[in-house]
């Protein structure tokens, strides 16, 4: 009954990228378990170019340590945090998107999500 990802081949005409960056610091510190944490927001862009004569489907997932507070026509779903041992206040999700991309056309696709930053 389990299930696994196994990269077959990595399409050399087919490139990917990710990019993020913090928008937001809120200096509004919250306590949690006698530790101060302060939330980042993170914004976040996958870009796919089909370099193809041809339309591809693909699948994309992404995963994020933290709360998901948007992602462009994708589907979240939040796992069961596993990291409780090391004190992670942060859920694990993973964004999934299922895409056909023209020939010669650039996909970018964002999300967002906050991040509990502990700081002292």
């Amino acid at each position: 009954g389990a299930t696994a990802k196994i990269k077959l081949s990595k399409a050399i005409d087919v490139q990917t990228g990710n990019d993020e960056e913090i928008v937001l610091r809120e200096a509004n510190k919250r306590r949690v378990n006698n530790r101060d944490y302060e939330v980042g927001k993170i914004k976040g862009k996958i870009k796919i170019v089909n370099y193809q004569s041809k339309p591809i489907k693909i699948s994309i997932s992404k995963t994020v340590n933290g709360k998901v507070t948007g992602s462009e026509n994708g589907t979240t779903t939040v796992l069961p945090n596993k990291n409780t041992y090391y004190m992670n206040l942060n859920d694990i999700n993973i964004i999934k998107w299922e895409k056909e991309i023209k020939p010669k056309e650039t996909l970018t696709l964002g999300y967002e999500y906050e991040v509990l930053v502990f700081i002292n």
